[in-house]
């Protein structure tokens, strides 16, 4: 009897028609919670009709918009310039879910440096793309989150493979849109004080901020305003913690403005420290050594960190995925700050708590610790003998 062989090239074409099935899927279910509205959107959809009203380079003279950079605005004028005037939550929303399609190829390239052949790459793909704070973040919130979260993902992704500047620019485009991004500063500290990347390239980070607020420097609004807006955000908000499952769930907020000096002091000190023990160890910077440490780091700044948002974990939830198909007997701590996230989303989203948060810390508490067992464990395992 003979036997029929499948052609090789009808692999590849399964493969495409797969991916973009899913990424067909993972648009029609963010369509469907595309409606979502909450206080968020409804500030930035005030924006929006600003812009609307009194064109781009008003909006971009005008200092009224104080939580986000020049970069944010850029995309809401490419939006309502090429978008119906009249679908204000697409315009708002179309950003993050372009992106949350880029951070699942990120995703793909990374766990693709780990296992070359295979489809777990693929399946990487898929579970950041259906990743339950990955698509309420963007089709239901609005928020940014993927994007700069993506320029970390490129920024490891470049690290790895050894391309400097592509990973320092990549910060540099994080941070431009999001403050948020120094979350992985401790990662990029620690190789330079090992001598894996120069101190130099960090001149990029300054280097891209700067470069991104030109527009709205030539549109009128003030230079310095512009290159100080991080320092202005500081203290715009008094609460230890907004809803955030971290070290301060369990202090009640009448001791916020009384500890919050002491409560930053300490969560410097305590990163600085974790950063100085990591770059006087003798260890291998392989790709899993570099994972997990920017896992950890993502996880542990916000952690300790006072005056965090619940979305700030963000970064983490979708490496931590990362790291699982690096290491899958760590899945689980995906898994811990997954549920954590989505839970601590509640509040804000729908007005009660899913779970108290104080019981989502204990959780987060212990994600955390166990990550920095494991990575204690894999750098031991990567001593130089």
């Amino acid at each position: 009897m003979e036997l029929s062989v499948r052609p090789a090239t009808q692999r590849p074409r399964l493969t495409v028609a797969l991916v973009l099935g899913g990424v067909a899927v993972a648009l029609l279910l963010r369509a469907a919670l595309l409606h979502g509205e909450n206080r968020d959107t409804e500030l930035f959809t005030l924006w929006l009709a600003y812009l609307q009203d009194n064109g781009a380079a008003e909006l971009l003279r005008h200092d009224f918009v104080i939580n986000y950079t020049p970069l944010y605005l850029y995309h809401l004028i490419l939006a309502n310039a090429v978008l119906p005037g009249d679908a204000e939550l697409l315009i708002v929303k179309y950003l993050p879910i372009v992106f949350d399609v880029v951070c699942a190829y990120l995703a793909y390239k990374l766990v693709r440096l780990r296992h070359t052949a295979g489809r777990l790459p693929l399946v990487a793909f898929g579970v950041v793309l259906f990743a339950p704070t990955v698509v309420v973040n963007s089709s239901y919130w609005g928020q940014v989150d993927s994007v700069w979260t993506a320029g970390l993902l490129a920024c490891v992704y470049f690290l790895i493979t050894r391309r400097e500047a592509l990973a320092f620019v990549a910060f540099g485009l994080a941070f431009a849109l999001k403050v948020q991004a120094v979350f992985l500063l401790p990662l990029l500290v620690v190789l330079a004080l090992r001598r894996e990347v120069r101190w130099r390239s960090f001149l990029l980070i300054p280097a891209v901020y700067l470069a991104s607020i030109v527009p709205a420097a030539i549109a009128g609004r003030p230079f310095w305003d512009l290159a100080t807006l991080y320092k202005q955000q500081a203290g715009y908000f008094a609460e230890l913690t907004l809803n955030a499952a971290n070290l301060y769930a369990w202090i009640p907020d009448r001791h916020s403005e009384r500890l919050a000096p002491a409560a930053t002091f300490f969560a410097l000190a305590l990163v600085l420290g974790a950063v100085l023990l990591a770059a006087r160890l003798p260890v291998r910077l392989d790709a899993d050594t570099i994972v997990a440490t920017a896992a950890f780091s993502l996880l542990l700044v916000p952690f300790v960190l006072p005056h965090m948002h619940e979305r700030y974990f963000y970064a983490a939830d979708v490496l931590t995925i990362v790291l699982a198909f690096y290491r899958p007997r760590w899945a689980f701590v995906a898994v811990l700050v997954q549920v954590v996230s989505f839970l601590s989303y509640w509040p804000f989203l729908f007005g009660h708590d899913a779970v108290p948060l104080a019981t989502l810390a204990v959780v987060e508490t212990g994600a955390l610790v166990a990550l920095g067992v494991l990575l204690a464990r894999q750098l031991r395992a990567s001593l130089y003998p």
